[in-house]
């Protein structure tokens, strides 16, 4: 008997992971959707739910966070190699998520990173009618040109939403618009790891629509 009552009780555990997996996956889906379309994005992203186990945060209506993560992201004149952004504090109605009168599900603000190759600054550049070969060496920036007669190192930097590239000598490239996903972003800083250049940026709270 007691062993009859432990295959239950397995039985009854697996189907619980079965159906916590299938509703964390549906609902990654849903968010994917969502968010492609409020971040203005032509893909759609990778959806990493914060939630263990799921379906208890679902009934409770708080997931702690929500990871978005899209690959070759294109806006404009520049392309970003990897943009990830975490939200934090998602609240939501399962009552209502689940009478269909109100899908919207509230978002608190996020903080994420994106990442540049030199290859596709440079490509930048050229769009935007500044020719110059951009290279990411050990953490620092060099760029050569005719105009500047060989190859100089230089600087990164950000400004409303605008990313430059300083010469020691203080001139300053054709600006380039960074992706603004929506709006309500702000760009803090950008730093050259290695042979990527890595960009800092939070996103205000929203409400969207799943």
């Amino acid at each position: 008997m007691l062993r009859g009552f432990l295959v239950v009780v397995l039985v009854l555990i697996v189907l619980a992971v079965v159906g916590d997996f299938v509703a964390r996956a549906v609902t990654e889906q849903r968010v994917a959707d969502s968010m492609q379309r409020e971040l203005d994005l032509r893909e759609e992203p990778n959806v990493d739910i914060d939630a263990v186990p799921f379906i208890a945060d679902l009934v409770e209506g708080s997931i702690d966070s929500v990871t978005i993560e899209a690959e070759g992201l294109q806006r404009g004149d520049i392309r970003l190699e990897n943009t990830a952004v975490t939200f934090r504090d998602v609240e939501f109605s399962l009552g209502q998520l689940l009478s269909g009168d109100h899908r919207r599900v509230s978002i608190g603000s996020g903080r994420g990173t994106a990442r540049l190759t030199d290859d596709d600054l440079t490509d930048a550049l050229e769009a935007q009618g500044a020719p110059a070969q951009v290279q990411f060496r050990e953490g620092a920036v060099f760029v050569s040109s005719d105009e500047l007669g060989g190859e100089v190192e230089a600087e990164l930097a950000i400004e409303d939403g605008t990313l430059t590239v300083l010469t020691p000598a203080g001139s300053q490239s054709v600006g380039i618009e960074l992706p603004e996903f929506g709006g309500d972003v702000t760009y803090e800083s950008v730093e050259v790891r290695g042979s990527r250049a890595v960009l800092v940026f939070t996103i205000g709270a929203r409400t969207v629509e799943l």
